[in-house]
């Protein structure tokens, strides 16, 4: 028994200093290993930046400060109850969560780092936990947490060989999107040791290409507190960041052939007739050799060793489609578009090696592939570890030899409940259980010691965290805080501060004049537009963020991250809503400004939208010059897209910062183009006033991608100006179709009519069509209406024939008899009459200004359509006025659209507000007269306004 106990100390020795020793490697942390004369103290790093050394006049403030950001951080809190002075005070950071962790992490780096975390990774916030006990009891209790937690995984992870060019990117890619802002430099060459570097460790030591790959993808599912945010990479971005922390892991060889296919995939009959994108040689079942996750498909081929004659079972699971064949013979097939399923076929195999082919395809969400066969003797299990490349090879092993005990797997699950492990990580054992609840009693953080226990510089029984001096003293100046000092909820201010150094925001932006990136780390944030200087490449500051950005944008940016600024090659990663929000909701309410009303405008709606658009304009001040407008690049350098803007941007904060740009970010190359006093540059627009064409800008852009290009953006436009009669365009028009009506009128009020429909498809106002993309070149494209307020009307087929006014509203897609365009006239004053034929029934619609006084300076629509039904009118014929998230009656015959148009219908009385499929639609019925009574056989009238 005592020989035994030394060989397994003498392992755990040689791989920890295996891992120290790995560390010195390029891909490795640029730091030095600890030593007997330089105890390593746990990294936290805003403590280390912020209040590490505080000056005299601020001392204890800032120790106890920074003593609350330990308490947090070495998540104290898990063990140590708290008063309702520390809300808010204190934002602990959870342990990662271990279910499944025996998938995801080596059994060996788990043996090593529980016998001493701090040997394996310096810096770690990972106490010694089991530090007090004698070695020989050490060395069983470790053995036996390795045996609990690598029973959780379905299999140990195995190492993979790793890939040099994919290595190489990632190693520009970790240098680039901000890893280096929490981690430092990875570049031998180029590495700057500092003590405000997050430690890694060795990540070749504890994780595999597939594992790391899989973490960094979400890791907020195994660290959910936030701290490692989700930098939303690919699954190829993931993966070549795998491959450059592992760079130079030589791992288990390649088994299996794939080849690489995208498009849209139904079945896996598809897959043979696309040409391969690529094709390789991987390591099992490897989802992640495909380039992206969705409209992808895959293909392994290899041999298939059986060792003995018998009849064989095959599960296939997958989501979406899966076929296997074995020696050209069909043996499961699992196709369709489906969530994960598992479906079984047989085969009787002799001894020997047989060919090996599946082949699997994803639409979209999650992507699962496993294979697994057994017989009468063999015990299910993964074909991974029985297929080979070729013939003459022995299948390599993708199941790690490592083989759990029951009796270990026992023990080991007592002592994670006992010895505090479960104090702090979240382990479940299957889905549907609670987490493994902590046996260990611990004291009230109000009650603690400041000399015993953890922060005892040499702790007897407790948990050894490896505290500093400073470190002690900062916590100890926290614990002995007076309550009177830290009673009641504390101020925004200082939610703000402890948010932000918490989640160390300030190592990218600064707030204030504290924090940003620090000089060491400067030259790793870059951007694409060197033009743009420190603007272009250096995260925004925070100072004024809550005044700036729309509480919706704030929660989606943290919650999800963001890539609004295409130039910075730094990614604004996803935190978690739920860890972040308070720190939000105090930004809100510490820089929240005056309101600032927008200028009031006797002009109709549309001409102030025409003056925003005119001013921003090529022919104006130019703000298209550098800032993208939705799918248009800019002239120079490409800024914030503008029609994002009302979306982001808070509009008091809109409204001043056009006016002072240098006042509310220094040192921007935003100019100002209006002046601070006196009239603007442009004294034909709004008579100089700078605040009305300020707010006519913000009146523009709140079309979003709805409002009309201004000048200077995809070229110079044609522009079709009817004067004193309509113009009337066919031809390929955007959100119409390739037989498209668009008719223009001199009152400035437009609209467009799908004749494949018989719809009518879209209606604007303000400046009529761009025909350069039709007049120049080949005339390739579709044409976009040029002016303001454009409103989509509802697709599909305008008419149908309903069995009941519940009924769904059919689908045609393909030209039918029962809708056919007739082509159309023009009266004697140029406007046209459309005509055309549904079910059997002749419509004559005509579509005109209403040039009323009532709508002398805000232009509408009146539309008449006549049906004449001949011999045999159709029944329960109805038409589709109206489509959106919500219609609201407003009286007299009038509905309101989505409150952003309006129509009104002669026979309101007949109308039906009716919801389908998750939206709302409008329909009323076609009514024919009795052909005694004379005239016509039925009228539709529609008035619209918006």
């Amino acid at each position: 028994m005592h020989a035994m106990i030394c060989r397994t100390l003498a392992i755990v020795s040689l791989l920890t200093i295996s891992f120290v020793v790995a560390a010195g490697a390029e891909g490795a942390d640029a730091t030095v290993a600890p030593n007997k004369a330089t105890p390593w103290h746990p990294i936290v790093a805003s403590f280390e930046r912020f209040s590490r050394q505080p000056a005299d006049e601020h001392r204890q403030e800032e120790l106890i400060r920074g003593g609350r950001l330990l308490v947090g951080e070495l998540n104290c809190t898990s063990c140590h109850a708290t008063s309702s002075r520390w809300t808010n005070r204190i934002v602990p950071k959870t342990a990662p969560v271990l279910s499944d962790v025996g998938s995801r992490v080596k059994a060996d780096w788990l043996r090593a780092f529980l016998t001493d975390p701090r040997h394996v990774k310096p810096g770690t916030t990972m106490p010694n936990v089991l530090a007090s006990l004698r070695p020989e009891e050490r060395t069983e209790q470790v053995e036996a947490l390795v045996h609990f937690l690598v029973a959780t995984g379905d299999k140990q992870p195995i190492d993979q060989a790793s890939d040099p060019d994919s290595s190489e990117r990632g190693k520009t890619l970790y240098h680039q999107v901000g890893c280096v802002a929490c981690h430092g430099s990875r570049d031998a060459e180029r590495a700057v040791p500092l003590a405000t570097s997050i430690p890694l460790g060795n990540v070749g030591a504890k994780y595999t290409v597939t594992s790391l790959t899989s973490f960094l993808r979400d890791p907020l599912a195994v660290r959910p507190s936030g701290r490692m945010p989700n930098l939303n990479l690919s699954e190829q971005d993931a993966r070549d960041l795998g491959h450059f922390f592992l760079k130079g892991t030589q791992g288990a060889p390649p088994n299996l052939c794939y080849t690489y296919y995208e498009g849209s995939f139904e079945s896996v009959r598809n897959i043979d007739i696309k040409k391969p994108k690529s094709d390789g040689q991987c390591l099992g079942f490897d989802l992640s050799v495909a380039r992206r996750t969705s409209d992808m498909a895959l293909r392994f081929k290899g041999f298939l060793r059986i060792l003995e004659k018998a009849e064989y079972t095959f599960y296939l699971t997958s989501d979406d489609g899966s076929r296997l064949n074995i020696d050209d013979m069909k043996v499961v097939e699992n196709d369709g578009e489906h969530s994960r399923t598992t479906k079984s076929g047989t085969a009787i195999l002799d001894r020997g090696m047989h060919e090996f082919d599946l082949v699997y395809f994803n639409v979209e969400g999650d992507r699962v592939l496993e294979v697994e066969y057994e017989s009468e003797k063999l015990p299910r299990r993964d074909v991974s570890g029985s297929v080979s490349i070729t013939e003459d090879v022995e299948p390599a092993p993708t199941v790690d030899s490592f083989k759990t005990e029951d009796r270990l797997v026992a023990r080991g699950r007592e002592l994670f409940a006992s010895v505090g492990c479960a104090s702090c990580h979240t382990l479940r054992e299957s889905d549907d259980e609670k987490p493994i609840a902590s046996t260990l009693k611990s004291r009230k953080l109000a009650e603690l010691d400041a000399t015993k226990g953890c922060l005892n510089a040499k702790p007897r029984k407790s948990p050894n965290f490896a505290l500093d001096d400073r470190q002690r003293e900062a916590i100890a100046a926290a614990l002995a805080e007076e309550p009177s000092h830290g009673a009641g909820k504390p101020s925004p201010q200082e939610v703000i501060s402890t948010w932000l150094v918490a989640f160390n925001c300030l190592a990218c932006h600064a707030r204030d004049g504290v924090g940003g990136v620090e000089p060491q780390r400067n030259d790793h944030f870059a951007s694409t537009i060197k033009e743009m200087g420190d603007e272009g490449r250096l995260p925004p500051p925070l100072t004024g963020a809550g005044a700036k950005l729309q509480m919706s944008w704030l929660r989606n940016l943290v919650d999800k991250g963001v890539k609004d600024r295409p130039y910075m090659l730094t990614r604004m990663p996803a935190f978690g809503i739920a860890n972040v929000k308070p720190v939000l909701e105090a930004m809100a309410e510490v820089d929240k400004i005056e309101a600032k009303a927008l200028s009031e405008f006797t002009e109709p709606s549309y001409r102030v939208k025409d003056q925003g658009r005119f001013l921003v304009g090529s022919k104006a001040f130019g703000c298209v010059k550098c800032h993208t407008f939705d799918k248009y690049k800019a002239e120079g350098i490409q800024s914030i897209d503008m029609t994002t803007m009302t979306r982001r941007l808070q509009r008091d904060w809109f409204l001043r910062y056009l006016r002072e740009p240098l006042a509310f970010r220094p040192g921007t190359r935003m100019p100002a183009a209006w002046p601070k006093e006196g009239k603007s540059y442009l004294p034909k627009v709004f008579e100089g006033d700078s605040d009305k064409q300020i707010s006519a800008v913000w009146t523009y852009l709140l079309d979003g991608t709805k409002a009309a290009p201004p000048a200077g953006v995809g070229g110079e436009p044609i522009e079709l100006i009817p004067t004193t009669e309509p113009i009337v365009f066919r031809g390929f028009l955007e959100g119409v179709g390739p037989r498209g009506i668009a008719v223009g009128f001199p009152s400035r009020v437009n609209y467009a009519f799908d004749a494949d429909h018989l719809r009518l498809a879209t209606v604007w106002k303000g400046q009529f069509l761009d025909a350069s993309k039709n007049w120049t070149g080949r005339g390739g494209g579709f044409i976009t209406p040029l002016g303001d307020g454009v409103t989509p009307l509802p697709e599909g087929v305008a008419f149908a024939k309903l069995d009941s006014p519940s009924a769904p509203w059919p689908e045609v897609t393909e030209r039918s008899p029962d809708y056919q365009f007739l082509g159309y006239y023009l009266q004697a004053n140029r406007q046209p009459w459309l005509k055309y034929r549904v079910f059997g029934t002749t419509a004559q619609d005509s579509i005109q200004p209403v040039i009323d006084q009532e709508h002398r300076d805000n232009p509408s629509l009146v539309r008449q359509i006549v049906f004449h039904a001949g011999e045999k009118p159709p029944r329960n014929l109805w038409m589709r006025a109206a489509a959106g998230e919500l219609i609201e009656p407003k009286g007299d015959g009038w509905y309101l659209i989505d409150r952003t148009w309006q129509i009104r219908l002669s026979g309101a009385d007949r109308a039906k507000v009716r919801t389908n499929e998750g939206h709302q639609e409008l329909i009323v019925p076609i009514v024919f007269w009795d052909e005694r009574v004379g005239g016509p056989d039925a009228v539709v009238i529609e008035i619209f306004k918006w």
